[in-house]
């Protein structure tokens, strides 16, 4: 009976997977016409106009809706890892999620670099008018991103594996802009790279929620500590 309590529950890793899956779907942008889909944003195969946006869009949603599932859950189930932290980890997880799904809302009115015209219409794409309500979502969603690694850090006994992590998350964060600055194009791909490690990151987390002791065999453990201390003087003199 006690082996099979102590057995993981299954659903945060099909959670990590779904999360995996949903949040990564540039994997499917090769339904984009565009014979380079991935030199442009990510986000720029969700904006208006886009063949097949609504793939993509949805799998954002999903993807945040499990962000902000994850992060409720382990407010108190990632205490045993993180101590203190984990509230705020679960805050900065949650923050994630919801940007995310901010991001999928105030989508981008069209694509700069795989649409000629949207181009012309907005010089100054992606950073110009029309386009700062998305980036500052996004913005939200890379700070939430970052902020859980350094209070993973902060909480655990094991600082440099999630700051260096985080590290890694923050020069492609910044990695994608400077290609987009300089080559003016290929930022896509900088970009993919980040999603994935982000999106195992939070699937990380997930699986995590199902890291618990079970009650049976804390109990189990107590009963043995108190059958080694004698309840009586007679006890003591068997």
């Amino acid at each position: 009976m006690a082996q099979a309590s102590s057995a993981r529950p299954r659903w945060p890793l099909v959670a990590g997977v779904v999360i995996v899956v949903c949040y990564n779907s540039w994997l499917f942008a090769f339904v984009n016409p565009h014979p380079a889909p991935l030199s442009g944003y990510l986000s720029e195969l969700a904006a208006a106009g886009q063949p097949y946006h609504w793939l993509f869009r949805s799998g954002d949603v999903v993807a945040g809706v499990l962000f902000v599932a994850v992060a409720v859950l382990g407010k108190h189930r990632w205490a045993r890892r993180f101590g203190r932290a984990a509230p705020w980890l679960a805050l900065a997880v949650a923050t994630a999620g919801l940007g995310t799904i901010a991001d999928t809302i105030a989508h981008m009115p069209c694509a700069p670099t795989l649409d000629a015209g949207c181009r012309l219409l907005y010089p100054q794409a992606p950073s110009g008018p029309g386009f700062t309500l998305h980036t500052l979502t996004s913005t939200v969603v890379s700070l939430g991103f970052l902020a859980s690694f350094v209070l993973a850090a902060w909480g655990s006994g094991r600082p440099r594996r999630y700051l260096a992590l985080g590290g890694i998350a923050a020069v492609l964060s910044l990695g994608s802009w400077v290609v987009e600055t300089t080559a003016g194009t290929g930022e896509g791909y900088v970009q993919a790279i980040q999603v994935l490690l982000v999106s195992l990151w939070i699937g990380r987390l997930s699986l995590l929620l199902g890291d618990e002791t079970p009650a049976a065999e804390s109990v189990a453990v107590h009963r043995r500590a108190e059958d080694t201390v004698p309840c009586s003087k007679e006890d003591r003199d068997r």
